[in-house]
């Protein structure tokens, strides 16, 4: 059942993912607001995540690496990650608002937004496989959950910066902004406890 849901992702994904781009040029020249696509962006991107988890785990071991090799592949990770974004904003020169979440001032902002959502969801989960095998070295008795709890935390911490359209700020705790005060608080202490 879930080869055959990865199968159809992998086709129907890609033409998703050109659709939005599309719709949001359209939305971009026309001043046209479409609801919904910001919804459908986000769940393209989840599905984009959750085809890369599978195609990871089936092919990739990283249980059979030492911790410097998996060092070694979360730095490359985040080089490459830091080495795109550079090269995106300098070759395309994005405009965004000021405001939160920022929208497009350029049709080149569409661009390097679509193309950023697409590497970070594709890098996003070997960082996640690789941090588990190195939380996981020296593995203690709650590991495992405080692990899941983290993940959890950051999952509810994604949802609620896209709910409620305010950033991770301060941590003040207003009525606005407690959903997102309070699973990123969560996730600080769980990876904290995770480091010890």
């Amino acid at each position: 059942m879930v080869n055959k849901l990865v199968k159809i992702l992998y086709i129907l994904i890609p033409l998703v993912v050109l659709l939005i781009f599309l719709m949001d040029l359209l939305s971009f020249y026309s001043n046209i607001v479409i609801g919904d696509i910001s919804f459908l962006r986000e769940l393209v991107i989840f599905s984009l995540i959750f085809i890369c988890y599978y195609y990871i785990k089936s092919r990739a071991h990283f249980d059979e690496l030492t911790i410097q090799q998996n060092l070694a592949w979360l730095s490359i990770i985040i080089a490459v990650n830091i080495a795109l974004s550079i090269i995106f904003n300098l070759f395309f020169s994005p405009e965004y608002s000021v405001g939160f979440p920022p929208s497009y001032n350029s049709p080149n902002a569409v661009v390097v937004s679509t193309l950023t959502a697409i590497i970070a969801s594709f890098t996003l989960v070997p960082a996640l496989f690789i941090l588990k095998q190195l939380i996981f070295y020296k593995r203690k008795r709650n590991t495992a959950i405080i692990f899941n709890l983290y993940l959890a935390a950051i999952t509810m911490n994604a949802i609620s910066v896209f709910w409620t359209r305010q950033p991770i700020s301060d941590l003040n705790f207003t009525s606005q902004t407690l959903g997102n005060d309070l699973s990123f608080s969560a996730s600080l202490i769980f990876i904290i406890i995770l480091s010890f």
